[in-house]
């Protein structure tokens, strides 16, 4: 019998053990509930705040992309926009230099077709029309040397009707817009030498025997050497001018005759 109660009071207080024991596990459970809840609402405030930054984080970026694009939509409008100022402007300028150069050769036309009605009323001796016609051309557009040209052929005409102021005035500017043509330097001297200014004379001959290609061939070096053998006779007291005279006319003879 006390064997008996002495394992009973065993059992009760293994008893009490197994329940203490139950008790701190169900206390461990409620706190390990407590534990996960407060986990689980700390995870999701997390996950909240994570998905709320996540949210102003791409509003942000949406927001400086379309900003960008803004800012790269009004750039290219403002560049096409200068674009299309600088193609207007050049077009309208390459219109205007089209034009230009059809007007430029429609007066290059009028001055053809007035320059050779010129040479042909001077061939005919028609001088007054001539002179009308040349001097019409040289209101056209034309290069210089054209102009040059009927300066100097208006100017021998004025010299055939022994207008010598008005001749000398257009061998001048026909020497000025091509110098390197020797006939109205001839033709001055000319003038100079009818002024009985035969120093003058002689000059403007010598820079025409500079420009003059002379040779056999052609009538030139006869027409100089006539000429300057006409000015030898008359330069008196100049005996350097004369030496000088003599020395081209005996050059000019040698492209005559030979040596």
């Amino acid at each position: 019998m006390k064997f008996l109660n002495i394992k009973l009071e065993k059992l009760k207080n293994e008893e009490l053990l197994i329940k203490a024991e139950k008790e701190k596990i169900e206390k461990e459970k409620i706190l390990l509930e407590i534990n996960n809840d407060k986990l689980i609402k700390e995870f999701a405030n997390k996950k909240n705040t994570l998905e709320e930054e996540y949210r102003a984080k791409n509003i942000q970026l949406v927001n400086q992309f379309e900003k960008k694009n803004i800012q790269l939509v009004r750039q290219f409008e403002i560049n096409n926009n200068n674009l299309e100022g600088k193609y207007k402007e050049k077009n309208a300028k390459l219109d205007e230099e089209y034009t230009k150069l059809e007007e430029d050769v429609k007066s290059m036309a009028s001055f053809t077709n007035l320059y050779d009605q010129g040479v042909g009323a001077y061939t005919n001796k028609r001088y007054n029309e001539a002179i009308s016609f040349f001097t019409a051309s040289l209101s056209k557009k034309a290069p210089n040397d054209s102009k040059a040209y009927a300066l100097n052929y208006r100017g021998a005409i004025y010299l055939k009707i022994n207008k010598d102021k008005e001749a000398l005035a257009d061998f001048e500017a026909s020497a000025v817009l091509k110098p390197e043509n020797p006939r109205p330097y001839h033709n001055m001297a000319v003038i100079y030498f009818k002024r009985k200014d035969y120093k003058k004379a002689y000059e403007e001959y010598k820079e025409a025997i500079r420009l003059y290609n002379i040779d056999g061939e052609d009538n030139t070096a006869y027409v100089l050497s006539k000429d300057l053998n006409d000015l030898f006779k008359r330069v008196e007291g100049e005996e350097e001018i004369k030496a000088s005279i003599k020395k081209n006319i005996d050059e000019l003879g040698q492209k005559l005759f030979g040596s």
